[in-house]
Order: structure tokens, then C-alpha cells, then sequence
């Protein structure tokens, strides 16, 4: 009876520690790895940091990284394309950095993105970027560190800013870009002087070459002064001053008609008011002389017969 008291004892503990094995291989399952990223010196680069948990249930990681200082500068933590909405504790300086992110609901299975953090690139070269230490936790057992323990890292190169070509310039090139220039005002005022058959002033001449040997904007000084144009501005005003007379007459000349037609109009409409006026006086005139004879024939007839 002992022994098998003995041997149920033995056979309960074997798979409790098969039990708590199990657990264990389930509980360290989240890993947690870094993107890689590049750069040009001066421009920014973003580290994002992803979990992936497997089958294991997850909502909250906090995560603390290391990263080369003298190549990198922190900026900012960058959540684009996170897929946690519980932003917790983060913080950055000095070459570390630490974040937490988690769920309000829920939980999450297999891999997503927890954050990014974005950097300045300071130097040429690679620059280090590692997972120090992390903490997962399983909703259903929240005592469980659920991360795996593997401190992954990444590398974030960083390469040289392009030369600049707006820098300073050699005497050589700069007194060849004189003479250049100089030559070429000469071929444009030798151009304009055969197109307008007129010589440019020797103050515009002088005042353009220099303005080139000093490197200034030259556009206003290199334009040559066009003999004629006071003449051609003169012409201008005059057929103007033509074109103004011209159009003053033919007003003028619109305008007379208009008036004569009016006169004309007034002096008919009076004219027949007179000319009525006379047809009808004559009318009547010649109404009473009828008269007049009608009543005298009758005085005639009766003195005859006396």
C-alpha cells in the first residue's frame, strides 16, 4: 500500500513538472524584432519595433532598446501603422529608449507593429540598434512574461551627404566665367546692332562689363540704347495726335448731318403749319365773296323789276 501511495506521489509530481515545462515553452513565445532602416547624413530614418506572439494571446508590450548615440539622435516616437491604441509610458536619451503600447480590448495573436522610433542620422557609417529587454503580458495569465528572451538587434546605415556643387569656385573659373560673360555681351550687342542699325552708348558698354567682372546681375546695364527710338516715340505720338484729329472729324462730320436732318425736320413741320394756316385764310376768303355774290343777285332782280 505504501509503495503504491510512493508511486502515485512520483507520477503526480512528473506531470506537474511536464505541466509547468509546457507552460513555460508557451509562456516565452513573443518575439520582438527591429525593421531595418538608412539614410543620408542630416535626413531621418525610422526603427519600428514588431512582436509576434504566435498563438499565444497578448495586450501589452513594454519594450527597451539601445542605439548608437554617436551616429544617431532621437526625434521622435512614431506610431504609423500601429496596431495598438493604448500609448503608455515612453521615454529616450542618452542612447536608450523605452516604450509601451497595449490594447484597451482584446488581444492580439501572431504578428503585428508595436511602434516606430525616428531618428536623425548624425554620421556616416552603421549604427547599432538592439533589443535590451521587453515584457509581454498574456491576458489570461497576466503573472507570465510571455517575450522570449532573444535580444535581436538591427543596423541602420547611414550614408555620406552628397558633395555640394553651389560651393566656392576657383580664381581661374571665376575670371573665365568673366571673360564668358563679357564675350557674350559683346555678341549680343553686336547682334542688336546689326538687327537695329544703331550702336550702343559707350556708358552702357562700360557699365555692362563691369557689372560682369563683378558677378552681379548685369541685365539691365547689358540691354544697348537703341538710337532712333526718341525719333520712333515722336512718330508714335504724332500718328496719335493724327489718328486723335481723324477721329474728331469724322465725329464732327457724323454729327453735322444729324443737325441739318433736325433743322430741316423743324422747318417743315412750321412751314406747313404756315402753309395751312395760308390755304385756310384763302378758303375762307374766297367762302365770303361767294356769299357776298349770292346776296347781291337778288337786289339786282328786284331793282329791275321796279
Amino acid at each position: 500500500m505504501k509503495r503504491i501511495k510512493s508511486l502515485a506521489v512520483v507520477a503526480l509530481s512528473v506531470a506537474l513538472l511536464a505541466a509547468n515545462a509546457g507552460r513555460a515553452f508557451a509562456a516565452n513565445s513573443t518575439s520582438i524584432t527591429l525593421s531595418s532602416a538608412s539614410a543620408q547624413v542630416g535626413n531621418n530614418l525610422t526603427i519600428f519595433i514588431n512582436e509576434n506572439s504566435g498563438s499565444t494571446t497578448i495586450n501589452l508590450v513594454t519594450v527597451g532598446i539601445s542605439y548608437d548615440s554617436s551616429k544617431l539622435q532621437f526625434v521622435e516616437f512614431n506610431d504609423s501603422g500601429s496596431e495598438f491604441d493604448y500609448k503608455g509610458a515612453q521615454s529616450a536619451a542618452g542612447g536608450s529608449a523605452s516604450v509601451k503600447r497595449g490594447l484597451y480590448g482584446g488581444a492580439y495573436t501572431d504578428g503585428h507593429r508595436v511602434t516606430g522610433i525616428t531618428f536623425k542620422a548624425l554620421a556616416a557609417g552603421s549604427a547599432s540598434v538592439s533589443v535590451n529587454s521587453a515584457t509581454v503580458t498574456n491576458p489570461q495569465a497576466p503573472t507570465d512574461v510571455e517575450w522570449n528572451g532573444v535580444k535581436n538587434s538591427t543596423t541602420a546605415t547611414i550614408a555620406s551627404a552628397p558633395a555640394s556643387t553651389g560651393g566656392s569656385t576657383s580664381t581661374g573659373s571665376t575670371s573665365g566665367g568673366s571673360s564668358s560673360s563679357s564675350s557674350s555681351s559683346t555678341k549680343s550687342t553686336a547682334s542688336t546692332k546689326t538687327a537695329t542699325t544703331a550702336t550702343p552708348t559707350t556708358g552702357s558698354t562700360s557699365n555692362s562689363s563691369s557689372a560682369a567682372s563683378d558677378g552681379s546681375d548685369a541685365t539691365s546695364t547689358t540691354t544697348p540704347e537703341v538710337k532712333g527710338d526718341s525719333t520712333t516715340k515722336k512718330s508714335d505720338d504724332k500718328k496719335s495726335d493724327d489718328t486723335k484729329k481723324t477721329d474728331d472729324k469724322k465725329s464732327s462730320n457724323k454729327v453735322l448731318p444729324i443737325f441739318i436732318f433736325i433743322l430741316l425736320g423743324v422747318a417743315a413741320f412750321f412751314g406747313g403749319r404756315y402753309a395751312a394756316r395760308y390755304m385756310a385764310a384763302r378758303k375762307a376768303k374766297a367762302t365770303e365773296a361767294e356769299v357776298a355774290k349770292t346776296e347781291e343777285k337778288p337786289k339786282a332782280k328786284k331793282t329791275s323789276k321796279k
